[in-house]
C-alpha cells in the first residue's frame, strides 16, 4: 500500500485485527505462497508486476464514490471484506474505465487444497472479460433512425480480459496474489460465449426455459448483511441510478456463496471455472436497464446440481431477483 494512500496509517491495524475476519483471513504474503500462476500467463495475458499491483491501491482507489460510507477513523479498509468476485469487477473498471454499453462475463474458480497447512488460505481465479457493445449499438439505432448521437457517445475502448488471482491476507478477505490483462480484437469477441450465447448480442441473456422462481430476496444475502456492517456500495446506490456491475456482481455472491470463497468442489480442478456471471449494461430498450444472470455449477449437494440467479433493474427501481434450481436426476434414469 502506498504511503499517500489516505488509509496508509490504517495498515498495521488492519494487519493486527485480522482475526475478526474468520480463521481464513490470515495468510502468507503472496511471495511465500506456491501459486501457480499459469493462470495469469496463458496465452495472449501480458502479466502485472507485483509492484504495479501495490500501486493500484493508492488513494485514487480509495475514494468514497468508490466506496460510500467509507470512514478514515474506521481500522478496517473500507473494501477489506469484499467478496472476490465484487472485488475483481471493481478493480477491473477502476483499471480500465467505465463504459456505457457494456457485457461482463465473470468466471471464477477456486482451490481449497492448501488449507490445511499453516497459514495458507484458499485461493479464487477470477477472469473478468467486458465486451464493448456501444459501437454495435450505434450501428443497430443508425439502422433504425435518421438522428443518433455520434459514436463517440456510445463508448469508445477495446475489449478487454483481467485474470486475478486472490486470497485472504492480513485482515483483506480479497488480496490481490496476481493479475494479468488481455486485449481482445472483434473476430475473438465474436467467438466468445457468455453463458451459452453469443457474448458480443445485442439481446438478453436467455437461459433456462423452465420456470423462475420470483423472489423478494435471496435468504443468503439477508443473513451476510445482518452479519456484516462493513459499508456496502449497492445500500449506498444513489436513488435512481441502477447499481454498477460490481455491486450487482457482489449481490449474486453474497446470495449464493457469500463473502468468501465458497465450499470445495471436487468434480472441478482449479483454476478451471464452476461460477460465471454475465452482466448487461443498457443494451437493450431505450432506458437504463441492468440485467445479471448467475450459474453455479457442480454443487455439492445430492440432490441439486447448478443453481441460477437472474437479477433485472431498470432506471434505479427496485430489482427484480428470480432464482432456479436444477436436479440431479433420480440414480436408474
Amino acid at each position: 500500500m502506498k504511503n499517500t494512500s489516505p488509509f496508509g496509517l490504517l495498515g498495521i491495524a488492519a494487519v493486527s485485527v485480522a482475526v475478526a475476519f474468520g480463521t481464513n483471513a490470515v495468510a502468507q504474503p503472496a511471495s511465500e505462497q506456491d501459486t501457480d500462476l499459469s493462470f495469469v500467463s496463458a496465452e495472449g495475458f501480458e502479466q502485472v508486476a507485483s509492484s504495479e499491483m501495490d500501486d493500484w491501491f493508492d488513494e485514487s482507489w480509495y475514494q468514497s464514490e468508490r466506496f460510500p460510507g467509507m470512514s478514515a477513523d474506521s481500522v478496517f479498509f473500507p473494501d477489506a471484506q469484499m467478496s472476490p468476485l465484487e472485488r475483481a469487477v471493481l478493480l477491473f473498471d477502476y483499471l480500465e474505465g467505465p463504459l456505457p454499453h457494456a457485457r461482463y462475463r465473470v468466471q471464477m474458480g477456486t482451490d481449497f487444497s492448501s488449507m490445511g497447512e499453516a497459514g495458507q488460505g484458499p485461493m479464487a481465479f477470477i477472469e473478468v472479460t467486458r465486451f464493448n457493445l456501444g459501437p454495435m449499438l450505434h450501428e443497430d439505432l443508425q439502422a433504425q433512425y435518421d438522428q443518433v448521437a455520434e459514436l463517440e457517445e456510445f463508448g469508445e475502448g477495446p475489449h478487454v480480459a483481467h485474470r486475478f488471482v486472490f486470497t485472504p491476507i492480513q485482515g483483506m478477505n480479497a488480496h490481490v496474489v496476481a493479475a494479468a490483462r488481455k486485449e481482445l480484437d472483434d473476430t475473438q469477441a465474436d467467438q466468445q460465449e457468455c453463458l451459452g450465447q453469443a457474448c458480443m448480442s445485442l439481446e438478453s441473456i436467455e437461459v433456462r426455459d423452465d420456470d423462475w422462481e420470483m423472489i423478494d430476496r435471496p435468504a443468503g444475502l439477508e443473513a451476510q448483511e445482518d452479519a456484516d456492517d462493513t459499508p456496502s456500495a449497492t445500500a449506498d446506490t444513489a436513488e435512481g441510478m441502477n447499481a454498477s456491475a460490481a455491486e450487482i456482481v457482489g449481490q449474486l455472491a453474497l446470495a449464493s456463496i457469500g463473502s468468501e470463497y465458497g465450499e470445495p468442489v471436487e468434480s472441478v480442478q482449479a483454476p478451471d471455472p464452476y461460477i460465471e456471471i454475465v452482466i448487461s449494461q443498457d443494451i437493450t430498450g431505450q432506458v437504463p436497464v441492468m440485467e445479471g444472470v448467475f450459474h453455479q455449477g457442480h454443487l455439492m449437494d445430492d440432490s441439486i446440481s447448478d443453481l441460477w440467479y437472474r437479477w433485472i433493474q431498470i432506471e434505479g427501481g427496485d430489482p427484480q431477483w428470480e432464482r432456479q434450481l436444477e436436479f440431479r436426476r433420480p440414480m436408474g434414469h
